[in-house]
């Protein structure tokens, strides 16, 4: 990289916030219809409650309560379905949303070269510019929010199934199994929710990625929330030029030789890459 070569900034890439509270409403709405069943299913079962209150609980209630949750799994298992095909269409909606603000975010950079007379843009940075299908991205984050989205209802029951039998063994009351049971749902609808911010976080960063890779830019500014939220190792990266090919490196400036990202305690993966992360990238060219 030559000193001549000057930065030029476009537009912080927009994040699909109301995406991702839609996705949010999708999976909590699959946890409140689960707990709901199970609260139907297992509380107005006549037998299954005449056999808790007996005086001695005998194997009949343990035989009643796993015929409950196979009717659950069956009913939910409904669902889990309609919610997973509706993931190609989550998909682009985000690779839509990115799409459009990728592009303003690239025009910006390229009139901001022509108002400064600059003779020319320099859009193929130093680095990989080989970039993944889309279809690739789709079905990966696809494949995956599958398995998130039966695991939902899977670790649920589990947990339901280990509070039932508890209450068996203890001999508790419905108030107390209710309780229990209530705060176990709310676990769960917190899980619910850090799925969707996570997942579409992935999706865009993997798709802002793509659009970079694809128009030749091979470098993205980092750019945090720049809260209180912002996690020590997300921070020290705010403002960074950043590498696709490289997450374990950084500089401060165009004309500065590459560093590691372990020598200031950074998180060594892209904007919004980790696990609930809320950084974004700002599209970079260089100008001669």
């Amino acid at each position: 990289m030559t000193s001549s070569l000057k930065l030029v900034r476009g537009f912080k890439v927009a994040y699909p916030i109301f995406i991702e509270q839609s996705y949010k409403r999708q999976l909590v709405r699959l946890v409140r219809n689960l707990e709901l069943l199970t609260s139907e299913l297992l509380f107005e079962s006549h037998y299954f409650q005449n056999s808790l209150n007996s005086a001695v609980c005998k194997d009949d209630v343990i035989d009643d309560f796993e015929d409950l949750i196979r009717k659950i799994n069956a009913t939910i298992l409904i669902e889990v379905k309609k919610n997973v095909r509706l993931l190609p269409k989550r998909f682009e909606a985000v690779k839509s949303f990115v799409e459009r603000s990728f592009k303003k975010s690239l025009a910006h950079v390229h009139k901001r070269a022509a108002n400064a007379s600059i003779s020319s843009l320099v859009v193929s940075n130093t680095g990989t510019t080989a970039t993944t299908d889309i279809a690739i991205l789709r079905r990966i984050w696809a494949e995956k929010n599958t398995q998130l989205i039966k695991s939902i209802p899977a670790d649920a029951l589990v947990k339901v199934s280990d509070i039932v039998h508890d209450a068996i063994r203890q001999g508790e009351s419905r108030v107390s199994l209710g309780r229990k049971l209530s705060q176990a749902f709310k676990v769960t609808k917190k899980r619910a929710n850090m799925i969707a911010r996570d997942q579409i976080g992935k999706a865009a960063c993997d798709l802002n990625k793509h659009n970079d890779l694809l128009n030749g830019l091979s470098m993205y500014e980092w750019s945090s929330c720049q809260d209180g939220a912002v996690r020590p190792s997300h921070k020290v990266l705010q403002g960074k030029i950043c590498l696709w090919s490289d997450p374990t490196i950084y500089k401060n400036k165009l004309a500065d030789k590459w560093k590691k990202r372990a020598s200031i305690n950074a998180v060594q993966k892209h904007a919004g890459e980790d696990f609930n992360c809320r950084c974004t990238n700002l599209v970079i060219g260089e100008i001669a």
